[in-house]
């Protein structure tokens, strides 16, 4: 069941089901004996409590350490629950009830006879998970079989036929600081928007596609790799999304969205766009994005075969990062994380610059 199904499913249309004697189920008329909520950090109280009435018995999977729930309430909101409900709750009061992941407050609890934690992952191949495992303490593990499964089978080569992406890594890093003139290249903005983007790295994301598009032509693919595009800033995608339809890319589908929007997705290849990069970067305040844990994880870890990021050095190397650890969610230490990442990608020959790609 998912969280925004109705409690009465009907399969009028499906043949099998009928065969089946499930053409229609009502949760209602039903003896369930166990609910489980997948996706559950996503969850709020309120969300979980509506399945839970349905069953005597509750099991939560989910993630706390990915984005918690996200909310779009208005004050209009409030308003109807309030004369609903005779309450006179403010926004603020309404926000924080709901905003709550339910998830993270039980692990927060420390009860260790009704929490688990399972640390073998399918998804990526080991060098994509060694990326995010500091976020997990680095009790992250993966079979070998398994990664090597996952294992990408491309060469990238430049327009100067240099090749810039092969087998031996699975992450890579291109430093957008500088413009191919060696010029720092600053991010942008709009008078009408709070958000950013960056047109550097639109053109480099572009390249970088092209480049694995034509790579990709000359093998024989059954099926078509999957490609997804993610960004931190609503701004960056939308330009992102009108230069990508002017290219026509035949060999992979793809799909450009915001990170928070693709928590719970995943693809064959990940670019991810880190956008920043403040021509005045104060250590206190700004960045805010680039500073939770919970979405630089889910940004890095959607990839199965190769991740590639695309970010600004100069704006990201010196932040610091609070995580908790995987024994006590209530104690965190503060990690330099994209520092430790970019030391990690360079020493295994996957940091790129500028004048690769362009």
């Amino acid at each position: 069941m998912t969280l925004t199904s109705s409690n009465l499913f009907k399969y009028n249309n499906d043949n099998f089901a009928k065969k089946m004697g499930l053409e229609e189920i009502s949760l209602k008329t039903m003896d369930v004996d166990t609910v489980i909520i997948d996706e559950a950090s996503k969850a709020t109280l309120i969300e979980i409590l509506m399945p839970l009435i349905y069953g005597k018995s509750l099991i939560l999977v989910g993630d706390y350490r990915q984005l918690p729930p996200i909310l779009k309430l208005q004050q209009a909101d409030v308003d109807q629950v309030n004369e609903v409900t005779g309450k006179d709750y403010s926004y603020n009061q309404m926000f924080e009830l709901l905003d709550k992941s339910i998830f993270k407050n039980l692990i927060a609890a420390n009860n260790s006879s009704l929490t688990t934690m399972l640390k073998t992952q399918y998804r990526s191949h080991q060098q994509i998970m060694d990326v995010v495992n500091k976020f997990y303490d680095q009790e992250l593990r993966v079979d070998q079989e398994v990664s090597e499964q996952k294992r990408h089978d491309l060469n990238v080569f430049n327009k100067y036929n240099n090749e810039i992406i092969n087998s031996k890594s699975s992450v890579y890093w291109i430093d957008s600081t500088n413009d191919v003139g060696g010029e720092v290249h600053y991010e942008k903005s709009l008078e009408t928007s709070t958000s950013l983007y960056n047109d550097l790295e639109i053109d480099l994301t572009v390249e970088v596609m092209k480049r694995i598009d034509e790579t990709l032509a000359t093998k024989e693919l059954k099926t078509k790799p999957s490609l997804a595009v993610i960004s931190f800033y609503g701004l960056h995608v939308s330009k992102l999304n009108r230069e990508l339809k002017k290219a026509k890319f035949k060999n992979f589908d793809f799909v450009v969205s915001t990170v928070d929007d693709f928590q719970g997705k995943e693809a064959d290849y990940v670019i991810v766009n880190m956008v920043r990069n403040p021509k005045n970067i104060s250590s206190k305040s700004g960045r805010d994005f680039l500073r939770k844990y919970e979405r630089i994880n889910v940004a890095f870890s959607r990839a199965r075969e190769l991740l590639i990021v695309i970010g600004a050095q100069r704006a990201v190397k010196d932040i610091s990062v609070k995580i908790p650890t995987v024994a006590d969610i209530n104690v965190s230490n503060t990690f330099e994380v994209y520092a430790d990442i970019i030391a990690k990608i360079e020493h295994d020959g996957g940091l790129l610059q500028v004048q690769e790609i362009l």
